[in-house]
């Protein structure tokens, strides 16, 4: 009989076996108690089966080298699946080493004297017919199972495991400095110059671990491989940046990498303590992934963290501060990381996202902007910018950037020091530029012009703010949308002439603000062309592939849309509308603006917070959380997971097509669908969620877009989604509303079959219904 697996012949023992035991009937001669053996750190791990332990009762001559590998290999896999329990319970965020402690004691306690001692005593009467080195074959694999966290009972020996094994990369703790502070030294409080420390998780190492991971290399060179379109923009490898930095590698595997830098508040923002424990986090991503392994957190992961007091207060300077990180992206760009297939490949810095102060501070410019050159991009003053619809044709580059460090006036330059980052190879701040698209239009300039136009239009007689909060909250935002639902609107809102809202409720609200109360405005009203405007830019800075001639169409929005708010505001333009008019060329240069936001980047806040919130104490917060962070990191190249899997499904069942379509739909179906497949309720897939009902864009040309709904969802072996759908009628595009009108369609046999990989765009919608009974379609993003 084969059992398949220990934990098989276990529960076939005690349901068919279950015989109480004697202790004193044991066989003489053949201890039950055998000493404990050492596993070796670096074993080789296997999977023997049962069959493959029990030894053959007739057989006279044992091979001891066999039977020694086969009880190696047996506590080896114990080892793995103990070191993978207690590795992923210790990357957790809210498990701290205590608790994990006192789970591993406990773990062991109930395996020890519960589970394994009752089956002992169960399995020792069917023992006594065995052949004695049988016997004492299955005995030694009991010692084994009897303390299987031996090897692992104490935090230093989990550490020095995975250390030893290259899954832990202990984070460097840098002196970047010095400070005074009191300390109490035998009871007398004393003035000490202590040190200024920043905590470095190796770029190299983690790279390397990260590549390593099952078809994660793979995975990159195709997508590099796969963009050779040169009209299409669709990632930072399609911008002119990167395109002039990797013809400067020739033939090498070269992949950029971008920095993100932000403070992070640790504590309570509004307490009385905020600001102590605030941290100053950089990460880093690879852009040579679909933006589907972008978005995960998993793929965005910790360099440097260090408390943002540190650079204020103490004054403690950039190039003191980021010296460790500035040398490791120095390394992996000119000597490279050897992977273990003798691959080498080199990474280099593209570009260093954040928020426009954040940027400022760290890349050497001013930090404020009421300052007379505030703008990183050109070199325009303040009182020009107010009234600047239009980029500027002052420029920042090279020659311009040297000469005005020399001048060393910041009040006439913008330029408080050199940027530490210019000492990376082939990177400089007046090339390598960027904007942030999160902070700049939906925490931004939408803000302001929401308040405008509302304000306006209330102004007007159209409707009232309970009307509009009426339907803000009566609309139907469909599934995806219904987290990012925006909040009502207050009348201190528009008194203030900014309306609060986090960047996604703000884009969701714009997104839908035409089907919202679009039929109560007029068709000429002169504010909604602004709110049109507005709406248009969005569409362009989210689209994931964008034609290189619509750099120009966002400059001319841009231009129109400025124009638009100094005529209905009565007032000048803000720093951020003016960051706006470099648009264009940073989506030339970098690609679609959305893939260099940092909408993800800040989610990744929420991990480090909730590590934070879970350790009662603040002494060297820094190094608990780089400790926990690389903790996750080694839980992860334990577990060998690369890039997530593609497909998550829900409840489903065995669907025969056959039978439920027409003879004609059915043959023409996918082969593998044309049986028995499985019909799903819902399924994500690449991160976008989908179930029966949504809308899909299933065709884009010059006469617009065709749509369809999901009927059903098909799951085959490929593990692709297939969508059956039944189209809907297009009447056009409304421009009022910005949002397609279609028509329902009753045919019952009108039905379409798509893979989701078929579609020119797999972000799904809903269908919304106007008073008038017209039925609409609005699209996340230009197509």
């Amino acid at each position: 009989m084969d059992f398949r697996g220990f934990n098989k012949f276990r529960k076939h023992l005690n349901r068919d076996h279950s015989i109480v035991y004697n202790n004193s009937n044991s066989k003489p001669g053949i201890s039950t108690n055998l000493p404990k053996t050492q596993v070796p750190e670096n074993s080789e791990v296997h999977n023997p089966s049962i069959n493959n332990i029990i030894l053959d009762p007739n057989t006279s001559d044992i091979d001891k080298t066999y039977e020694n590998k086969i009880d190696e290999d047996f506590k080896n896999t114990i080892l793995q699946s103990v070191m993978r329990f207690v590795v992923d319970l210790q990357s957790k965020p809210n498990v701290t080493r205590s608790l994990l402690q006192k789970i591993v004691t406990d773990t062991d306690d109930l395996i020890t004297n519960g589970i394994i001692n009752k089956l002992k005593i169960k399995l020792e009467p069917l023992l006594k017919s065995c052949d004695p080195v049988q016997k004492h074959e299955i005995d030694k694999l009991f010692e084994v199972l009897e303390n299987p966290f031996s090897k692992l009972n104490t935090d230093h020996l989990r550490m020095k495991y995975l250390e030893d094994n290259n899954l832990f990369f202990k984070p460097q703790t840098i002196n970047v400095g010095y400070c005074k502070e009191k300390k109490c030294v035998n009871g007398v409080e004393k003035l000490l110059m202590v040190p200024v420390e920043g905590h470095l998780l190796s770029l190299k190492k983690n790279l390397k671990s990260f590549f390593e991971l099952p078809g994660v290399l793979k995975t990159a060179q195709q997508f590099l491989n796969n963009h050779t379109n040169p009209s299409v923009l669709s990632s930072f490898i399609d911008g002119s940046t990167w395109i002039n930095m990797k013809s400067k590698f020739s033939d090498k595997t070269v992949f950029p990498i971008f920095l993100y830098y932000d403070d992070a508040e640790m504590g309570n923002p509004l307490g009385s303590h905020s600001g102590i424990h605030k941290i100053g986090c950089i990460y880093y991503t690879i852009p040579a992934f679909p933006p589907e392994y972008l978005s995960s957190l998993d793929n965005v992961f910790v360099a440097f963290l260090f408390h943002s007091s540190d650079r204020s207060r103490h004054k403690i300077s950039n190039k003191k501060m980021f010296r460790a990180l500035i040398k490791e992206l120095i390394e992996i760009q000119e000597y490279g990381i050897q992977l273990s297939n003798n691959i080498t490949i080199y990474f280099a810095l593209g570009l260093v996202l954040g928020d426009n102060l954040g940027l400022n501070s760290i890349l050497g410019f001013v930090e404020s902007f009421s300052a007379n050159h505030y703008c990183r991009i050109c070199r325009s003053p303040k009182s020009d910018l107010k009234n600047f619809i239009c980029e500027s044709k002052l420029l920042r580059n090279k020659i311009n950037y040297e000469s005005d460090l020399i001048q060393a006036n910041v009040s006439v330059t913008g330029l408080n020091e050199r940027c530490i980052f210019n000492d990376v190879p082939n990177f400089h701040v007046t090339e390598n530029i960027v904007c942030d698209f999160m902070h700049d239009v939906p925490e931004g300039v939408a803000r302001y012009d929401m308040a405008v136009i509302i304000n306006n239009l209330i102004k007007n007689n159209f409707f009232s703010i309970d009307d509009l909060n009426s339907r803000i909250e009566l609309f139907d935002y469909g599934v995806l949308e219904s987290k990012n639902r925006p909040p009502c609107i207050t009348l201190g809102n528009l008194k203030n002439g900014m309306i609060i809202m986090s960047a996604a409720e703000m884009l969701c609200f714009v997104r839908y603000f035409g089907l919202i109360i679009g039929e109560l405005v007029p068709l000429k009203c002169d504010v909604w062309n602004l709110y049109l405007t507005l709406r248009k830019i969005i569409d362009l800075c989210c689209a994931r592939n964008v034609q290189k001639e619509c750099a120009v169409q966002l400059d001319n929005l841009v231009a129109e849309h400025n124009r638009l708010y100094l005529l209905h505001s009565q007032s000048k333009l803000k720093p951020k509308f003016h960051v706006l008019t470099h648009y264009g060329r940073l989506l030339l240069k970098n690609g679609p603006i959305i893939l260099t936001s940092s909408i993800r980047f800040e989610a990744k806040h929420k991990i480090l917070k909730s590590i934070s919130n879970s350790v009662p104490c603040r002494i060297n917060l820094g190094h608990t959380l780089a400790y926990k962070i690389q903790l996750q990191m080694a839980s992860r190249l334990l577990k060998q997971e690369g890039l997530r899997a593609d497909l998550e499904i829900g409840p489903g069942q065995s669907f025969l097509s056959a039978v439920q379509f027409t003879h004609l739909f059915h043959q023409a179906m996918p082969d593998e669908l044309k049986n028995i497949s499985l019909l799903v309720s819902w399924c994500k897939y690449k991160g976008i969620f989908y179930k029966p009902g949504v809308v899909l864009t299933l065709e884009v040309n010059l006469d617009g877009c065709l749509f369809g709904k999901v009927e059903k969802i098909l799951i085959g072996k490929s593990m692709i989604p297939y969508f059956i759908v039944k189209p809907l009628y297009s009447v056009g595009f409304n421009d009022h509303f910005y949002a397609h009108e279609v028509e329902d369609n009753t045919n019952t046999y009108d039905l379409i079959g798509y893979y989701v990989n078929q579609i020119p765009d797999s972000t799904p919608s809903v269908t919304r219904v106007l008073g008038d009974g017209s039925l609409y379609v609005t699209i996340r993003y230009a197509l």
